[in-house]
């Protein structure tokens, strides 16, 4: 792991970068992120976070609105990570500054002490994500989630604005073997599927994979249909919907879908037509991830993050419901020995 660091006080830019490991195939694409940050060294913690996660991290940090918009117009980033509260910082003024400029870059927001009520209020403003730095073994997750969404959120903006029609736009979607496209009735019935989406479920044609059922759940139920639709729901927040689909052969999908109303020549509703995206080999990576953060890489065992995650929890739910519980704690004489003498 290679570092150059230019501490703050020498530049008003300064930049963190790490050098991917030689030959390794096990490494992130380049991620280059901007910290909205006053403290060097809790920079550098979120850094190893994603180091031990093996992103290929160039990270620069701003101390001072000035600097952030300055950035924000001469660079290209991933991602913005900014400290909360923040020295001569408003709440969200990072957010603010982001929409202000029309920059759709995902931010998560760190700091020691996030109030429930804070993170959902940053939430709902536009925030991606919010972490205290006691848990900031989450932020690898966070990142690779926020990449994900961005990534299909500008495939499928492209696919909008470069067609108009919505029948063209169909029939372009539906070349692209990325995401699977299907158009459904206003019952959930399949009109048309594509060959992407047929291959994604394991079916041997699309009139086979149309004989089969399987969106009407999701379009017949309310709930559902306004998160496919990308509409808030009561807290004001849009997250894309995902549930579990089953392939032919029984196994199971985990699937992201997003959709949109097809109207007719009267402008009443006519179809919905759906992107979906499978998203099963992802959430394997982030629950991976999560082992990471909060085990031992030794014997799988939890470790002392995860144990002050559980303890902080259990606090919690005392204090709000009155439950008493009990900590118990043993010492296992001679572990770490007997491990290294049967070669574990």
């Amino acid at each position: 792991m290679n570092y150059s660091y230019l501490p703050m006080a020498s530049t008003p830019q300064a930049r963190l970068k790490r050098d991917a490991l030689s030959g390794s195939e096990s490494r992130h694409l380049p991620l280059y992120l901007l910290f909205v940050h006053s403290q060097g060294a809790e920079v550098e913690r979120c850094l190893q976070e994603l180091n031990k996660v093996h992103f290929t991290v160039t990270a620069e940090i701003v101390g001072t609105p000035e600097e952030f918009s300055e950035r924000l117009g001469s660079h290209p980033y991933d991602l913005v990570v900014a400290e909360y509260p923040g020295p001569d910082w408003r709440e969200t003024q990072a957010l603010e500054l982001l929409h202000l400029l029309k920059r759709q870059i995902p931010l998560i927001f760190v700091g020691h002490i996030l109030q429930r009520e804070t993170v959902a209020e940053f939430i709902t403003r536009g925030a991606y994500d919010c972490i205290e730095m006691e848990h900031i073994g989450h932020l690898p997750v966070a990142v690779h989630r926020s990449l994900q969404e961005k990534t299909l959120r500008e495939e499928r903006d492209r696919a909008k604005n470069g067609l108009g029609h919505s029948e063209a736009r169909y029939r372009a979607l539906a070349g692209n073997l990325s995401y699977g496209i299907c158009r459904c009735d206003r019952h959930g019935k399949f009109l048309e599927v594509s060959e992407a989406m047929v291959k994604m479920l394991g079916y041997a044609s699309r009139e086979e994979l149309m004989a089969v059922n399987l969106a009407s759940g999701l379009i017949q139920d309310p709930g559902k249909r306004a998160q496919l639709l990308g509409q808030p729901d009561q807290q004001g927040s849009v997250d894309p919907i995902e549930i579990e689909w089953k392939r032919k052969d029984h196994t199971t999908l985990k699937v992201r879908f997003l959709g949109q109303e097809i109207l007719g020549a009267q402008g009443q509703l006519d179809a919905y037509e759906v992107i979906t995206e499978d998203v099963t080999k992802q959430r394997q990576l982030e629950d991976h991830l999560r082992q990471q953060a909060a085990r031992d890489p030794l014997t799988g065992l939890a470790n002392c993050r995860h144990l002050a995650e559980v303890l902080d929890m259990e606090i919690k739910r005392s204090e709000r419901t009155g439950r008493e519980f009990a900590l118990l704690l043993f010492d296992l004489d001679g572990l770490k020995q007997s491990m290294t003498a049967t070669g574990i």
